[in-house]
């Protein structure tokens, strides 16, 4: 089975896959930094906590439910960190020497079944307003630089203190929830 890592991503090209399991594990790192490893039908998918976090939003975004097809594709942008996407996969996509699911054989006496039905267009997200992306941006960002200060401070205290990206995502969602309630 392939493993598949931030350098498998060619910058906007979607990798078709489906992943068994929509929960990522921690991985052991020969880096000495944090990853985790999602279990995909294209092999072992290792990330880093912030890919990581993306690509779970994404996919919480879009409900995708394990076993289901998506593309999943790292947004590179000039001037700013890339960040990962999920869109659904309307039609599987085949490689070489894939069998494709959907061939049906001629039947014994001759007669080729008609095709099946052509699939909707898919339909494009609703946009979220630029304000509201800006301002949850902001909490994350606020977030990671609270949780790197604790984690440091408790450094400083001989305290080995240990935050997850679901600490970041936590400290995320809280502060954009009393942002939107007009607190500071």
């Amino acid at each position: 089975m392939a493993t598949l890592n931030l350098k498998s991503f060619e910058a906007n090209v979607p990798i078709p896959l489906s992943f068994t399991s929509l929960i990522a594990t921690a991985a052991p790192s020969k880096f000495n930094k944090p990853e985790f490893c999602f279990k995909t039908s294209a092999g072992a998918l290792y990330l880093d906590p912030d890919s990581t976090e993306q690509v779970n939003m994404s996919l919480k975004q879009l409900q995708i439910q394990a076993g289901e097809m998506v593309n999943l594709k790292r947004v590179l942008m000039p001037g700013q960190p890339g960040y990962f996407v999920a869109e659904r996969a309307n039609q599987p996509y085949y490689t070489t020497g894939q069998a494709n699911p959907a061939y049906v054989p001629p039947a014994s006496n001759g007669h080729i079944p008609p095709p099946p039905a052509p699939t909707p267009p898919p339909v494009a997200p609703t946009p979220v307003p630029a304000a509201a992306t800006s301002k949850l941006m902001a909490c994350f960002m606020t977030s990671i630089d609270s949780v790197a200060e604790a984690q440091a401070y408790a450094d400083r205290r001989g305290l080995k203190v240990t935050f997850t990206s679901e600490d970041v995502r936590a400290c995320a969602i809280t502060c954009y929830i009393e942002t939107c309630k007009g607190g500071r």
